[in-house]
C-alpha cells in the first residue's frame, strides 16, 4: 500500500464521524444551530484533516528522523490547507465584531477576557501534557542548568511567540505535539490588532487598546511573520464584508454554490503549496460561501458535524501528543519504524476514537466551562478599572 492514499484519510474521517455520533447519543448534543453554523461545522473537519497531515508526516518521521513536508499535494493541502482556513475563520468572526462596532460600542474588555478564556485553559493543559513527556523522555534527568530549562519551557507558555526551543536538550521537542504552536502567535497578533482595524472603519476605540496594537505592530516587524500566512486571515475578513449583503447570503443557499466552494477546494490541490497567491483566492471564495451559508449539501450543519467542531480546538492541540504516545510509547520507536504503510494507519484509525473522545472530555471540562466565565471575569475587571470600558476614539 502506498503510505499516501488517500484512502486512510478516508478511514479516519469515517471513525470520527462515527465516534462522533456515539458520543452525541452518550453526551448530548451541542445547542441548536447559531449564526454562522455552517463556520461550527467546519471547524472539526479542518483540525481532524490536520491530525490527518501529521500522520502522515509521522510515517516518514518515524523511517528518516527528518519533520518535513511529506511528497503528496493532497495530505499537504489537508494540513496548510486547513490553517489557512481556520486563520480565514479568526479573520471573519473578528472582523465582524468590528464591522459592528462601528453601530455599537464594543466592550473590549470582554473580546480579550474571552480570547484569554477559550485559548488558554486549553493550551496550559497541552503545555502540561509535552512537558511530561519531555520529563519521561529523558528520565527526569537534567540534561541543562535549571535556569534554562525554565527558560525554555516558559518561551513554550507563551504559545510560542518567543519560541518553541528544544527542551532540556530533548532534540526536536516539537515533534511531540506535531508543532501545532507555530499558528498561535499569528491568531493572538491578529487579536491584538484588532483595535487598529476598529479604528481604520471608523470604530470607537479606547486610547489603551490603540496603543496596544501600535506596540503589537511595532513587534511585528521583529518578529517577521510569513506574509502569505498572514494574508489568509484577509479572506476572512472579505467574508465578513460580502455576508452583510443578501445577495451573497443567496447565492450561497443554492446547491450550485456547494458545488462551487468543492470544486475551488479540489483546484487548490494543483498547487505544491496553498500559501500562494492562486490557492488562497480559492481557498476565499470558497470560505466565503461557506461563511455566507454554504452548507455543503448539508455536510456542516449535521449534529455530528457541529459537535466534532466544539472539540476542534482540542483535537488541533493534543492529537500530535496522541499520535507521539501511541509511536513512541505503545510502541517503542524501533516498532513502530517497522510497520508496514498498512499497519500504520489501521494504528492512526484505532487512535482515532481515542483522539475525539479525549476531545470531547476536555471540551467539556476544561474549554467550557473557563468560556462560560467571560462574563464575571469581565465584571470583575470593569469593577477594579472604571475606564476599562470607555469608548472614546
Amino acid at each position: 500500500m502506498n503510505p499516501l492514499s488517500p484512502i486512510p484519510a478516508v478511514l479516519v474521517l469515517l471513525a470520527a464521524i462515527f465516534t462522533t455520533r456515539i458520543l452525541v447519543r452518550a453526551l448530548g448534543a451541542p445547542p441548536a444551530a447559531r449564526r454562522f453554523a455552517t463556520i461550527d461545522g467546519l471547524r472539526g473537519y479542518l483540525a481532524l484533516f490536520v491530525f490527518v497531515h501529521h500522520a502522515a508526516i509521522t510515517y516518514f518521521n518515524l523511517r528518516t528522523g527528518s519533520w518535513v513536508r511529506v511528497p503528496s499535494t493532497f495530505y499537504n493541502f489537508l494540513g496548510h490547507g486547513s490553517v489557512a482556513l481556520f486563520f480565514m475563520i479568526t479573520g471573519f468572526l473578528f472582523f465582524s465584531k468590528i464591522l459592528d462596532g462601528r453601530a455599537k460600542a464594543i466592550d473590549w474588555a470582554k473580546l480579550y477576557v474571552s480570547r484569554l478564556l477559550r485559548l488558554t485553559p486549553m493550551y496550559l493543559l497541552s503545555m502540561l501534557l509535552l512537558l511530561t513527556i519531555v520529563g519521561i523522555v529523558t528520565q527526569w534527568q537534567l540534561r541543562e542548568e535549571p535556569t534554562i530549562v525554565l527558560r525554555e519551557a516558559f518561551k513554550w507558555l507563551t504559545f510560542t511567540i518567543l519560541d518553541s526551543p528544544d527542551v532540556n536538550g530533548l532534540a526536536n521537542t516539537f515533534t511531540i505535539d506535531a508543532g501545532v504552536t507555530w499558528s498561535l502567535p499569528y491568531e493572538w497578533f491578529y487579536y491584538l490588532l484588532l483595535p487598529l482595524f476598529a479604528f481604520v472603519i471608523g470604530a470607537r476605540v479606547p486610547v489603551v487598546y490603540l496603543v496596544i496594537a501600535l506596540a503589537t505592530l511595532t513587534y511585528l516587524v521583529h518578529w517577521d511573520p510569513e506574509p502569505y500566512r498572514s494574508a489568509a486571515f484577509l479572506g476572512g475578513m472579505a467574508a465578513a464584508v460580502f455576508q452583510r449583503n443578501s445577495w451573497p447570503r443567496r447565492l450561497a443557499a443554492t446547491h450550485g454554490a456547494s458545488l462551487l466552494a468543492i470544486g475551488c477546494l479540489a483546484t487548490c490541490l494543483a498547487f505544491p503549496n496553498v500559501y500562494a497567491v492562486g490557492p488562497l483566492v480559492l481557498l476565499s471564495i470558497a470560505f466565503i460561501l461557506i461563511a455566507c451559508g454554504t452548507n455543503l449539501f448539508g455536510v456542516l450543519v449535521s449534529t455530528v458535524s457541529r459537535s466534532l467542531g466544539e472539540a476542534a480546538y482540542s483535537i488541533y492541540l493534543l492529537h500530535g501528543i496522541v499520535l507521539y504516545v501511541t509511536f513512541h510509547f505503545i510502541f517503542d520507536h524501533v516498532s513502530a519504524a517497522g510497520l508496514s504503510a498498512e499497519q500504520h494507519w489501521l494504528v492512526v484509525a484505532a487512535a482515532t476514537p481515542l483522539l475525539v473522545t479525549i476531545c470531547f472530555v476536555t471540551f467539556r471540562s476544561v474549554e467550557r466551562p473557563a468560556l462560560g466565565q467571560t462574563n464575571n471575569v469581565t465584571a470583575w475587571i470593569n469593577a477594579r478599572l472604571p475606564g476599562s470600558r470607555a469608548h472614546a476614539r
